[in-house]
């Protein structure tokens, strides 16, 4: 079978799920982005450059992963610490924040990891289909990872390497091996302070090949139920509103994304690929146009507070439940102002 036959083939294929191997958050954000990702796995927002040892780490099912005794702490940026993990020489930056008691955060580290693996692991045994995608994998090392079909050597296993270099266009990279899909995309970031997301346009074209079966379409079905012939809005321009903003963006019947908004006044001005974030007072000149849905982790009561002192209809607001960090339904606010 020839390269390009093998790669008309895989066009379009769909998996029960799809995890990141790698190397930087680059990959799993850009998999959230483009529909590719329903839930936290361990190597998402660590820095983990050794794929050796992220083979190891999941053949081992964890097992040596930050262990206490090997843990080297130096200052990082943005509130938290940079600590890496001597053994594997994996880095987390989010997960330590500086001020607090390192053994409490070391503590809560370790809780949520175990989650991720135990989650990742029962996941990769119940699936029948199974796609790991890593960024920047040499030729020589191509091999090694079919080594994580033992993982579950009853599924259909595939590998996705996305490869950066100095290119204006995807390329298509040749595959030693049927199931390993193997591109070439732009070293260069599309949006200037999305340095480390990568270039949007060309993973785009690489992931739009690729989907998880039964996506939920539960989110778009919701916001048509109740939009009418409004605007729809997002209010929050973090982790959670981007994540929502990519599901809907992904659905197979999307709905159009009018705008952010935000009560960060840094983040205005700013956008993902295609929507900008304004400030909140662009709803006050659209109240009656718009369906504003909240899109942030955690208590909403003080945006629904502000939406009240606004006049904004109840009607037109509405948020996004959550179980944890995974969105589960939509529900009307209900002022209490």
């Amino acid at each position: 079978m020839n390269i390009e036959t093998m790669g008309d083939l895989k066009k379009g294929s769909s998996y029960d799920m799809a995890c990141s191997l790698g190397e930087r958050c680059m990959s799993a954000h850009q998999m959230r982005l483009n529909g590719l990702r329903s839930n936290s796995n361990p190597f998402d927002w660590l820095i983990c450059m050794d794929l050796d040892q992220v083979i190891q780490v999941l053949l081992t099912g964890g097992r040596d992963f930050f262990r206490r005794e090997n843990l080297q702490v130096v200052e990082g940026s943005k509130g938290h610490l940079n600590v890496t993990d001597s053994l594997t020489g994996f880095i987390a930056l989010h997960d330590f924040r500086k001020g607090q008691p390192f053994d409490q955060e070391y503590e809560l580290f370790v809780e949520k990891y175990n989650r991720r693996f135990g989650r990742l692991f029962e996941l990769l045994q119940q699936a029948s289909s199974i796609l790991f995608v890593r960024t920047n994998v040499q030729k020589a090392d191509y091999e090694k990872l079919l080594a994580l079909e033992q993982l579950n050597p009853d599924a259909q296993m595939d590998f996705l390497i996305i490869n950066t270099m100095e290119t204006d266009q995807v390329k298509r990279l040749e595959s030693p091996y049927n199931n390993m899909m193997i591109y070439g995309i732009s070293e260069h970031p599309d949006i200037a302070y999305d340095v480390w997301m990568g270039n949007h346009a060309h993973w785009r074209e690489v992931l739009s090949g690729y989907s998880l079966k039964n996506y939920k379409d539960w989110l778009t079905d919701g916001i048509k139920s109740v939009i009418g012939d409004r605007q729809l809005v997002l209010w929050g321009f973090g982790g959670a509103g981007k994540k929502i903003a990519a599901q809907i963006k992904a659905a197979k019947d999307p709905v159009s994304i009018g705008w952010f908004v935000d009560s960060n006044s840094a983040k205005w001005g700013m956008a993902d690929e295609t929507t900008e974030v304004r400030d909140t007072l662009s709803l006050m000149a659209n109240r009656d146009d718009v369906l504003v849905l909240i899109c942030v982790y955690g208590d909403t009561e003080g945006i629904e507070d502000s939406l009240a002192k606004m006049q904004f209809p109840e009607s037109a607001a509405w948020k996004i439940v959550y179980e944890g960090l995974t969105p589960v339904g939509l529900e009307k606010c209900v002022y209490s102002v």
